[in-house]
């Protein structure tokens, strides 16, 4: 029996500057994940493979969990992450289990079933939506082709501040430049290349699935506190008990604030995000020349002043100068 309250909600973001530097938003992830590791348990959630597939793992090791950190945007391979998740929760260890909402009902089913949730806790995201894995790993290809081995690859990079789509990879022979380092998240985030399901998800609510909900806290652009200097900062949700156990011993950490306005319902916290209206263009493109059809695409998305009507035509007909 899952013990939901209504939710309690704040900004926060770690005081380590170190570990907010190397986290997505507001890095209270860490903490969280370190209350577990110190009182035996393990830590599950999404890491990249050494070819760059994203997957979950479990572990009690920090090193693995830092891993961890940074957001992903790719539907991660579960693998047979739940029957590990089971071994550990009959041997009565604690598991935290951090990753989309739709990721953490399944997990939480299963558990359920077996009547073990005593010892889970379960973190959700706040999600756009997932795109296939075989798109990342084109991109993957592409970027590996003309540039190299890659070294590292940051959804997210911090170095230009937290706002904006700072995407930093780095390969053999450097830094690849942005045309193509961002295509893919361009795509992404221009809601091209998501998985058709996303679309009607039904997780996307203010009702959360996890124990605790993590996301990046935009609306503190919309007030007047020292926090908002574009270092990163979270909301984070206490959706039950166990949440808010667990933010209590953790709080000394934190840099952190009572959310009381709507600031933190975000749009996928409202309703699922909405296909583009280009996005079988996209697609008719993509069929014939691959993801690296994608530039000229997103190009022409640019001239706003062209009606997608007239755009959607344009490349269902079939672009010439692709």
């Amino acid at each position: 029996m899952w013990n939901v309250n209504k939710s309690i909600v704040y900004g926060a973001r770690i005081i380590d500057k170190t570990i907010l530097k190397n986290s997505t938003s507001g890095g209270v992830f860490s903490p969280i994940s370190d209350l577990i590791i110190k009182n035996g348990g393990l830590v599950c959630g999404a890491v990249y493979s050494s070819d760059y597939k994203v997957k979950h793992v479990i572990s009690a090791s920090p090193e693995v969990r830092n891993e961890m950190r940074m957001a992903k945007y790719v539907q991660s391979n579960m693998g047979d992450i739940i029957s590990k998740i089971l071994k550990h929760l009959e041997k009565d260890q604690i598991v935290l289990f951090s990753g989309t909402p739709c990721q953490v009902a399944a997990v939480k089913n299963v558990v359920s079933a077996k009547h073990l949730e005593k010892n889970l806790v379960t973190i959700d995201i706040i999600c756009h939506g997932v795109p296939s894995p075989q798109l990342f790993k084109e991109h993957i290809d592409m970027i590996e082709k003309k540039y190299g081995a890659i070294k590292s690859y940051t959804f997210r990079d911090k170095q230009k501040g937290w706002r904006g789509q700072n995407v930093t990879i780095i390969t053999e022979s450097g830094i690849v430049p942005d045309k193509d380092a961002k295509l893919y998240s361009s795509l992404y985030f221009n809601s091209l290349i998501i998985r058709p399901s996303c679309y009607k998800c039904p997780f996307a609510s203010v009702h959360r699935e996890g124990d605790i909900t993590i996301g990046d806290y935009w609306g503190i652009l919309q007030e007047n506190k020292r926090t908002n200097d574009n270092l990163g900062i979270s909301q984070i949700m206490l959706n039950t008990q166990k949440g808010e156990r667990i933010f209590d011993e953790i709080k000394q950490e934190l840099e952190y604030f009572e959310i009381k306005s709507d600031n933190y319902i975000q749009p996928n916290m409202r309703k699922p995000t909405e296909r583009s209206m280009v996005a079988d263009a996209f697609w008719k493109v993509y069929n014939k020349k691959g993801i690296q059809s994608g530039k000229n695409f997103l190009k022409t998305l640019k001239y706003r002043m062209i009606p997608y009507r007239i755009l959607n035509k344009f490349f269902m007909r079939g672009n010439k100068h692709e």
